[in-house]
């Protein structure tokens, strides 16, 4: 099968991280053709290292993110090219680390199912909440960072005209929505079919509504399912427990080099959403006791972090309590040297913070990164 691949790449002070350059080096063998597409800026040593090493290789302004990206190279906005000569586009971007086995598995497998797309796992919908805390019924979807489209869906008409139609989103939310949430309701709705790597290995166990599975069980199904790659964004106190066993794994189960995920995690420290282990630590030196408001995926996360790391334990905080183990935030009183960290995505932040500042010192809580 002839394949080529997409590469979207992002870096807000445009370094290409060493587990990118590995990523690229391991899919040759499977990719006649690599396109890489630069979000914004990168570093001259490494766009002239990228341009002597492939053929297609294009800086564009960053607008609209991935979606921005495969749209401007899919439309011929750089070069027009000529797609009926692949079997198979892949589109990925650097929000990974891996692969941690083979990619031959994997590529066998899915080339043979009866799917026109597929990706490496699936979100299996949910209602989730904007920024603005309006709220998007959410249909299930196949996870964007990685997502293969076999030649009888991309020379469909139906192909050209949701790329023709997305408009370019302007923040990350948007591009969630019209891209992500978007994609796969789209070809389902015109006939196509899709399908999993998680499918194909039994992991399907892992995924249930309103769970992003990666997040959840990212330790479990890599041991498990063979799944070959980690998305970097679990690597945070939020998902301490996974995060450890997922490094102790990578170091004594696989070939990959743990050095390259460290060394990154390093450089984006300040980036880790919701919070760095250093953020966390710097917000709970100073404290005597600290409450977490949420009990979700994040905040039981951080309760693992804090039992590892000694640290006091306030408890959870919820708008309505629903047993012992939970504070009420009307009932919450904290003491001067006391904190709150909102372990919460973006759009619940949103709504909890005119509640949480009529009440609390600026300085006694925690917001997610990303948080404005």
């Amino acid at each position: 099968m002839k394949r080529v691949g997409i590469f979207s790449f992002y870096d807000e002070e445009g370094i290409v991280d060493e587990f990118k350059l590995y990523l690229l080096e391991s899919l040759k063998p499977y990719l006649s053709e690599t396109i890489i597409v630069i979000n914004g800026k990168i570093q001259d040593s490494a766009l002239l290292k990228w341009k002597n090493e492939y053929r297609y290789v294009f800086v564009r302004e960053n607008i609209g993110y991935d979606a921005g990206a495969y749209k401007d190279v899919l439309l011929g906005r750089f070069e027009k090219i000529d797609w009926q000569q692949w079997d198979e586009i892949i589109l990925f971007n650097d929000t990974f680390y891996g692969p941690l086995y083979s990619w031959d598995e994997m590529f066998r497998t899915m080339e043979k199912g009866e799917n026109d797309f597929w990706g490496l796992v699936r979100d299996p919908g949910k209602v989730a909440k904007r920024p603005d805390c309006t709220s998007i019924v959410v249909k299930e979807h196949l996870q964007s960072y990685y997502l293969a489209v076999k030649k009888g869906m991309f020379v469909s008409t139906c192909w050209k005209l949701f790329w023709e139609s997305l408009e370019y989103p302007s923040v990350y939310w948007e591009a969630v929505e019209r891209f992500e949430y978007s994609f796969t309701p789209w070809f389902v709705q015109n006939g196509f079919k899709y399908d999993t790597w998680l499918d194909r290995c039994g992991g399907n166990i892992y995924e249930k509504s309103g769970i992003i599975t990666y997040m959840i069980y990212g330790y479990s199904i890599v041991k498990e399912c063979r799944f070959p790659i980690i998305k970097w964004r679990i690597m945070s106190p939020s998902f301490y427990k996974n995060m450890n066993m997922l490094l102790e794994y990578v170091e004594n189960e696989t070939d990959y080099d743990k050095e390259l995920i460290l060394k990154h995690l390093e450089r984006m420290e300040n980036r880790i959403r919701p919070f760095s282990l250093t953020k966390l630590e710097q917000f709970v030196s100073d404290k005597d006791k600290i409450y977490v408001f949420g009990r979700g995926t994040y905040g039981k996360g951080l309760e693992d972090c804090f039992k590892a790391k000694g640290w006091k334990w306030g408890g959870f905080v919820v708008s309505n309590p629903q047993g012992d183990e939970e504070i009420g935030v009307n009932e919450l009183c904290l003491g001067k040297k006391d904190g709150i960290v909102v372990a919460l995505n973006e759009g619940n932040a949103n709504e909890v913070r005119r509640l949480l500042e009529n009440r609390f010192r600026e300085e006694q809580i925690l917001y997610p990164v990303g948080y404005n």
